[in-house]
């Protein structure tokens, strides 16, 4: 009986140390993974963290006025050019034109009927 006693002593102490090292292992686990959080929270309240996302921004801001601009100054380009030929008289006047009127309706006919 004595025998069988011990065996369940070591076989539970066996088991105890398992745990330990099971609960062991799990803290360090969840001890880098709130170092690495606490990194990332530093970083953000850093000033070099804040300039490059304000530096992200602006560049995000600034390709789309450049994109928005190229766009004006194409129609800008065609709007000039549209008159120089009208001065020259190169181009008939827009009331001449036929196609652009023909295309509208097409378009509004096509709209209203979906």
């Amino acid at each position: 009986m004595r025998r069988n006693d011990e065996y369940m002593a070591i076989k539970s102490l066996d088991e105890l140390r398992r745990k330990i090292v099971s609960n062991e292992k799990e803290l360090l686990v969840r001890e880098r993974r709130l170092r690495e959080d606490y990194e990332e929270v530093c970083k953000i309240f850093t000033l070099d963290y804040q300039v490059e996302r304000s530096v992200e921004r602006l560049n995000v801001l600034r390709k789309s006025v450049e994109s928005m601009l190229s766009g004006a100054n194409v129609i800008t380009t065609f709007i000039e050019s549209f008159r120089e030929r009208m001065r020259k008289g190169r181009t008939a006047p827009p009331e001449q034109y036929s196609a652009p009127e023909v295309v509208v309706e097409e378009v509004v006919e096509e709209q209203t009927n979906i």
